[in-house]
C-alpha cells in the first residue's frame, strides 16, 4: 500500500513524506538541493546553532535554582535554526507568531494521531461518519478497544516500527533503562555506530535533515552543559516514557528540570 493511499496521509499529498513515485522522486530531489543552497551541511550554519545554544543558556539561567520547563525553549531554539536557514530570520520565545506556530503544531500532531488509527483500521471509516469518529476517539476508548480491533487486519498498513527495534534485547542491553554508558566501547571511547539505531530512518526516506539535527544536538548539548547542570525538580523524578497521550508518536512528557549554573 502506497502513502497516497492513507487517509492521513491524503491531507497532505504534496509534501516529501507522504507522496510516492516521480512526485515524491522530484519533491525529495528539490528539498536537498534547495537546503544545501541555503547552507544545510556548511559550516555557515554552525554560527546560527551556536547563537540558539547561547540563547538555550540564557533562558534556562533566568530560572536557575528553581524548576524550568525545558521542552518549549528547545523547540522555540530549533525552529529559529530552521527559520533563519530559510527566511533569514529568528523570532523571540514570546513572539505571537512563535506562540502561535507552536500550538499549530501540536494541533496537527493531536489531530494526526487521530487520524492514523483509520490508517492502521482503514474499515473503521466505513462504520462510522467523520464527525462521529472524531467525538469517539479519545484516549480511553482507543485504550479499551484497541486489543479487539487488531485482530482486523484486512487492508491495514505495515509500517517499520523504529521505536521497537531501539528496545529490542538483541541490540540494547535492558533497553528500558537510561544507560549513557553503553555508547561506550570497552576502552571508554564514544562510539558512532551502532547497529539497531536508527533515529533517522533507513534507505531512501531517510530524514532529509539529519546533518542540521546532528549539529543541533552536538552544538546545543555540549554549550548547555559546560554551563549548565540539570537535574529532577525538588520531590520528583524524570519520566523517560512516552506521552500516553500519543500513541502513534514517541514525544516526551512535559516536564520541569532544576537548572543550576556552573561556576
Amino acid at each position: 500500500m502506497s502513502y497516497s493511499n492513507l487517509h492521513s496521509f491524503r491531507i497532505y499529498v504534496s509534501g516529501v513524506v507522504s507522496s510516492n513515485n516521480l512526485i515524491w522522486h522530484n519533491n525529495r530531489r528539490f528539498s536537498l538541493r534547495q537546503l544545501r543552497d541555503l547552507g544545510m551541511g556548511k559550516s555557515k550554519l554552525v554560527e546560527a546553532v551556536q547563537e540558539r545554544a547561547m540563547w538555550l543558556v540564557e533562558n534556562f539561567s533566568k530560572h536557575a535554582g528553581n524548576g524550568a520547563p525545558i521542552a518549549l525553549p528547545i523547540k522555540i531554539a530549533i525552529t529559529n535554526v530552521i527559520w533563519q536557514l530559510v527566511g533569514g530570520k529568528q523570532f523571540e520565545g514570546d513572539d505571537p507568531k512563535m506562540i502561535e506556530f507552536d500550538t499549530i503544531i501540536k494541533d496537527f500532531l493531536d489531530s494526526e494521531s487521530m487520524y492514523a488509527i483509520q490508517d492502521f483500521l482503514p474499515w473503521i471509516r466505513y462504520l462510522m461518519p467523520a464527525a462521529l469518529f472524531k467525538r469517539l476517539t479519545k484516549d480511553q476508548v482507543i485504550n479499551n478497544t484497541l486489543d479487539r480491533l487488531l485482530k482486523f487486519f484486512y487492508g491495514a498498513v505495515l509500517n517499520t516500527a523504529i521505536f521497537t527495534i531501539h528496545n529490542d534485547p538483541r541490540y540494547w542491553d535492558k533497553p528500558e533503562e537510561f544507560k549513557p554508558e553503553r555508547w561506550l566501547d570497552q576502552d571508554g571511547k564514544f562510539v558512532t555506530k551502532k547497529e539497531g539505531f536508527l533515529p533517522f530512518g533507513v534507505g531512501k526516506r531517510q530524514c532529509l535533515g539529519e546533518s542540521l539535527a546532528r549539529m543541533e544536538m552536538l552544538i546545543f548539548t555540549a554549550t548547555l552543559l559546560r554551563q549548565l547542570s540539570f537535574a529532577p525538580a525538588p520531590g520528583k523524578t524524570i519520566n523517560l516514557n512516552a506521552d500516553p497521550a500519543n500513541p502513534f508518536l514517541q514525544l516526551p512528557i512535559a516536564q520541569e528540570l532544576l537548572v543550576t549554573v556552573r561556576t
